[in-house]
């Protein structure tokens, strides 16, 4: 079966940060509903390899309407939920970096940046350097974007990435997380709502982390989490999809001795030993 990747699916506010959402994996109404026809959905529960089972990333207040949508068509849609946007109501660290990145031009995010880094940690010369290349052979973004963004989401230990991302999301964006957070995610009622119409909630980590910069302490958070927080919506079909499509064999493990079903990635390339090939599957972004 295949697999659709999507993300946030409303229409561009002007006043809300239009810049985060000019890119292709980003869409409108109008453009959702031409997706549709481009690629024609199925329930995730049927099985029909002409057509495609949708499935929608982090939690989005937006994906209440897409539910709705599926259900008058009687098709069933996985959502992969992140538990603590919806339960603690914190923004996960890919979206306070997306907004960061829209909040203002990309030479004084990143000087700032620079400047807390320079100040506040020794670090031996050369070592950013890394970091200015994209990992993704199909890149689409800016230089300053790539190197921003990498250094947020692999720079040292996650509490010092989260330091850095916290200073310029408080700077730059709000000041007041929980108060941002109620109006970008779905409320714990709300997921109740896309459960009840049949779709299937999946996995999506506690805090959405990528599992590659985990340690394993971090990888049970994120996994354990996720299980307590999908189990009570449905305890006997597990799904889970990798933040970012990161992965290891620990988080593989974890998530077999959890009794999970599959679990889904759009990076393939395995670099550990398991072969669970069900815990690796492959979802399309249909925007590339």
């Amino acid at each position: 079966m295949r697999h659709l990747m999507l993300h946030d699916i409303r229409d561009i506010d002007l006043d809300f940060f239009p810049s985060r959402y000019k890119f292709p994996y980003f869409y409108t109404n109008k453009e959702f509903k031409q997706l549709l026809k481009n690629f024609e959905p199925t329930s995730f529960d049927q099985e029909d390899d002409s057509k495609y089972i949708y499935t929608f990333d982090d939690g989005l207040i937006d994906h209440l309407n897409v539910a709705k949508l599926f259900f008058e068509k009687s098709i069933k849609a996985i959502f992969f939920v992140p538990s603590a946007p919806i339960v603690k109501r914190e923004m996960i660290c890919s979206h306070k970096i997306q907004f960061v990145l829209a909040s203002a031009r990309e030479e004084i995010i990143l000087s700032k940046l620079l400047n807390t880094i320079s100040k506040e940690f020794d670090i031996e010369d050369g070592y950013l350097e890394q970091f200015r290349k994209s990992r993704w052979e199909n890149n689409i973004w800016s230089d300053e974007m790539v190197f921003i963004t990498r250094i947020l989401r692999e720079f040292k230990t996650s509490s010092e990435r989260n330091h850095l991302l916290n200073d310029l999301f408080s700077k730059f964006v709000s000041s007041d997380e929980k108060d941002f957070a109620n109006n970008f995610y779905l409320s714990l009622q709300q997921v109740k709502e896309i459960s009840e119409m049949g779709h299937l909630i999946g996995g999506h980590g506690n805090k959405s982390k990528d599992l590659l910069y985990c340690t394993n302490p971090e990888i049970n958070d994120e996994i354990l989490i996720s299980n307590e927080f999908i189990s009570q919506f449905n305890s006997e079909l597990k799904v889970y999809a990798y933040a970012n499509g990161g992965f290891n064999d620990y988080a593989i493990e974890l998530l077999n001795a959890l009794n999970f079903k599959k679990a889904f990635t759009t990076n393939l390339d395995n670099q550990g030993f398991s072969s669970l090939e069900q815990y690796f599957c492959k979802r399309l972004d249909p925007s590339i």
